[in-house]
């Protein structure tokens, strides 16, 4: 699959905002100082499509009532999985007179120099004031895995229920359960020795659904 074009864009801009208003007390003193968060999307034009090679096997078997069961077992070889990361760092803010201390703070001109050496990547910050302290930046972007794979069974079942009323007749079921077991391989984490399952990939999946179906009408 293909990456997103704008994850792929050879643009990666800078943001600021306020996350913390600053307060004084009756007496003027300053009790809280605000929180300037800066946040970088990076883009990433090495981002590569990703590929995958799909086997599956399943046994099926129908009643003569019109039943339906399956069992089925699937794997999945996912090459240069695409994963979306964040990262956040914390910067104290030094005062002076209740002001933001410019010299001795971490600023958006550091910010930016931080992300253009963390994405190795010319960074747009627009109109900001360079000189604005910083608290908090936040870098968000996208990369490649070395690989993924996905492996599971899925037990189906279908069946009408034959043995209701002769008002009732046409109900029916169908229902499925899937078990999965998942991991990534992301080089950064190559010395972690807890698996890392698959992003957003649940371990287990579970459906179950009512239809009817008589004289021409399906619901």
């Amino acid at each position: 699959g293909r990456p997103n074009f704008e994850d792929a864009a050879p643009i990666t801009r800078m943001e600021t905002e306020l996350a913390e208003a600053r307060e004084y007390d009756d007496d003027g003193a300053l009790t809280a100082v605000a929180e300037i968060e800066g946040r970088a999307r990076i883009r990433n034009p090495e981002l590569q499509p990703y590929y995958s090679q799909n086997f599956d096997i399943s046994v099926e078997y129908f009643t003569e009532w019109g039943g339906a069961f399956s069992v089925a077992a699937f794997y999945k070889d996912i090459a240069d999985p695409i994963f979306s990361f964040e990262t956040v760092d914390r910067f104290d803010v030094e005062l002076d007179n209740n002001e933001p201390d410019f010299a001795n703070n971490f600023t958006v001109a550091d910010a930016v120099a931080m992300v253009e050496e963390s994405c190795n990547c010319d960074v747009s910050s627009g109109f900001l004031p360079q000189d604005d302290a910083v608290s908090r930046l936040r870098m968000e972007g996208w990369d490649n895995a070395e690989s993924g794979k996905v492996s599971g069974i899925e037990l189906s079942a279908g069946m009408p229920f034959f043995f209701l009323p002769d008002f009732m007749d046409g109900l029916g079921i169908d229902a499925n359960v899937s078990f999965i077991d998942s991991e990534i391989d992301i080089l950064e984490r190559q010395d972690d020795d807890e698996k890392t399952p698959f992003f957003q990939q649940p371990s287990t999946i579970a459906n179950v659904a009512l239809w009817y179906q008589r004289s021409g009408w399906q619901a």
